[in-house]
C-alpha cells in the first residue's frame, strides 16, 4: 500500500486516467456483459416458449378439450397426441412431453411409464396453472425431478404451457415439453460475443478520445508545474529566512499579549468576584440597615461586609487574595466560602462535598472558591437565597463544582440586554484560563444551576 501511494502520484495525469478508466471500463464491461447475457437468455426462452405455446394452441390443445368434462384422456386422444407429437418432434427438437392435472398427476407422457404417477408441483408448474407460460434451462440433470431422464450431455429447455378450454377459457391442463438446446446455445453464445465486442469497441473508442484530451492537458500542466517549481526554488531561501524571523517576532509578541491578557482577566475577575460582590451585597443590605427602624445587627452585618470588601481590595493589591484557603483542602476551602456567605447574608447553603485525597495547587483552589463565591452571590441577588446549594464531585479527569438555587431562573430576554453579564463572563474566562469550562442551566421558574469543570491537574 505504501509503495502504491508513492508510485501513483509520480505518474502523469494521462497515465493515471488511462489506468483508472481502464479498470472502471473493464469492471463495467463485465457487469454490462453479464446483464446483456441474461437479457438475451431471457429473450431466447421467451421466444421459444411463445413458439411452443402457439404450437400447443393450434395442434395439441384440440386433443385435450375433453378434460373440461372428464378427469382423464381417452385412448383415442392419447393415440392422436402420440401421432402429432411424434410427427413434429424432429422439427421442434422435442424429446419428451407431458400433460399435467392441477393435482400433479401426469395424464399423458411420451414415456408411458410416467402416466398416472403423481408428483409435487414445482414453482414453474404452479405458475403455469396460474396462466403463465414458463421456461427454464435444465443444464444440471438433463431432465427434471418428475422421472424424466434423457441420455446424452445436451441440456434441455423445459417449457410449461397452460391449456385452456375453448368454450370457457378455463385452464384444464398444463402441457410440458422438453426441447434440445444445442442450436439455442450456439445462437446465445454468438449473440453474447457480438454484444461484448460492440460494447468493448465503443468503450475503448471513448477511452482513446478522452485520453487524447487528457494527454494534451497533462503536457500543459506539467510544463506549468516545472516553471512554477523553478520559481519557487529561487524564492525558497529568502522566504525561509523571512519566515524564521517572522515566527520569532510573532511568538514573542503572542506570548507577551497572552500573558498581559491573562493577567488582566484574572485581575478583573478577582475584582468582580471579590470586592464587587461584597459591595453589591452591602448595597442590598444598605436600605434596611440605614432605615430608622433597622436593627443594630443589620448595621453590624453591613459594616462587616464593607470591612471584608476593603480587606479583599488590600489582598488583591498585594497579590494575596483569599490567603486563608492556601493551607486548606478544597473541601475545607469551599466550606469556608459557603460559611462566609451564610454569615454575610443570614441565609442557608446546602453543601454536599465528595472527599478525594488529591493535592491541588493554590490557583486551582482559588479559581473554584471564586466560582462558588460568585455563584452564591448571584443566587442571593437574583433568587433571594432560596434553595442555595453547593456540590463538589470528581470524575476521572475533572473536578466538578455546582452552585444551584430555586429562584425565578434566567429569562429568555436576559441574554439580549445591552450590558454584558460580567459575572458569568468572568467566571467563564477564569475557568478557561485553567483549561476548564462553564455550563449554565436555567429555565423560568425552575432556578439556575452553574457547573464548573476543571481538569484535576490544572
Amino acid at each position: 500500500m505504501a509503495s502504491f501511494r508513492s508510485w501513483w502520484p509520480a505518474l502523469s495525469l494521462a497515465r493515471q486516467f488511462t489506468l483508472a478508466s481502464s479498470a472502471l471500463v473493464l469492471a463495467g464491461l463485465g457487469v454490462l456483459g453479464f446483464w446483456v447475457a441474461q437479457k438475451i437468455e431471457s429473450g431466447v426462452k421467451a421466444h421459444t416458449a411463445a413458439r411452443t405455446a402457439l404450437y400447443m394452441e393450434s395442434v395439441v390443445a384440440p386433443y385435450l378439450q375433453e378434460l373440461g368434462s372428464r378427469p382423464d384422456l381417452s385412448a383415442e386422444n392419447k393415440a392422436a397426441l402420440d401421432t402429432v407429437i411424434g410427427k413434429d418432434a424432429a422439427r421442434l427438437r422435442v424429446v419428451a412431453a407431458k400433460v399435467w392435472t392441477r393435482t400433479g398427476v401426469i395424464l399423458y407422457a411420451t414415456d408411458k411409464v410416467l402416466i398416472g404417477q403423481k408428483f409435487p408441483l414445482t414453482p414453474l408448474l404452479t405458475r403455469a396453472w396460474e396462466g403463465y407460460v414458463e421456461a427454464q434451462f435444465d443444464a444440471r440433470h438433463y431432465g427434471d425431478d418428475h422421472g424424466t431422464s434423457m441420455a446424452g450431455k445436451e441440456p434441455l429447455l423445459e417449457i410449461y404451457v397452460p391449456i385452456r378450454h375453448s368454450a370457457t377459457n378455463e385452464i384444464i391442463a398444463v402441457a410440458e415439453f422438453y426441447e434440445l438446446t444445442s442450436e439455442l446455445n450456439r445462437e446465445l453464445v454468438r449473440s453474447q460475443i457480438n454484444s461484448w465486442l460492440v460494447t468493448a469497441i465503443v468503450s475503448f473508442t471513448i477511452i482513446a478520445g478522452l485520453y487524447t484530451i487528457v494527454a494534451n492537458g497533462s503536457k500543459t500542466i506539467e510544463t506549468q508545474r516545472t516553471a512554477l517549481a523553478n520559481r519557487i526554488s529561487e524564492l525558497s531561501a529568502l522566504l525561509q529566512q523571512n519566515e524564521e524571523l517572522g515566527q520569532r517576532v510573532q511568538g514573542a509578541s503572542r506570548r507577551a499579549a497572552e500573558a498581559t491578557e491573562l493577567q488582566l482577566r484574572r485581575l478583573g475577575a478577582d475584582l468582580h468576584d471579590g470586592p464587587a460582590q461584597l459591595l453589591a451585597l452591602a448595597l442590598l443590605k444598605f436600605p434596611s440597615a440605614m432605615d430608622g427602624g433597622g436593627q443594630a445587627s443589620e448595621r453590624q452585618i453591613l459594616r462587616g461586609v464593607l470591612e471584608d470588601a476593603m480587606a479583599e481590595i488590600r489582598n488583591i493589591s498585594s497579590g494575596l487574595a483569599l490567603p486563608e484557603i492556601e493551607k486548606l483542602s478544597l473541601t475545607q476551602a469551599l466550606m469556608v466560602v459557603a460559611s462566609e456567605h451564610e454569615r454575610r447574608t443570614s441565609t442557608t447553603v446546602a453543601c454536599e462535598f465528595a472527599s478525594r485525597p488529591i493535592d491541588l495547587s493554590h490557583p486551582t483552589k482559588l479559581c473554584l472558591c471564586r466560582f462558588v463565591q460568585e455563584g452564591l452571590s448571584n443566587a442571593y441577588r437574583h433568587a433571594g437565597g432560596q434553595g442555595q446549594a453547593v456540590t463538589l464531585s470528581w470524575s476521572e479527569n475533572f473536578i466538578v463544582v455546582e452552585v444551584a438555587d430555586r429562584g425565578p431562573g434566567i429569562e429568555k430576554g436576559a441574554s439580549e440586554r445591552k450590558r454584558p453579564a460580567l459575572g458569568l463572563i468572568g467566571l467563564r474566562n477564569r475557568l478557561e484560563s485553567f483549561g476548564g469550562h462553564l455550563t449554565v442551566s436555567s429555565a423560568p421558574g425552575a432556578g439556575t444551576r452553574l457547573t464548573a469543570y476543571l481538569p484535576i491537574g490544572a
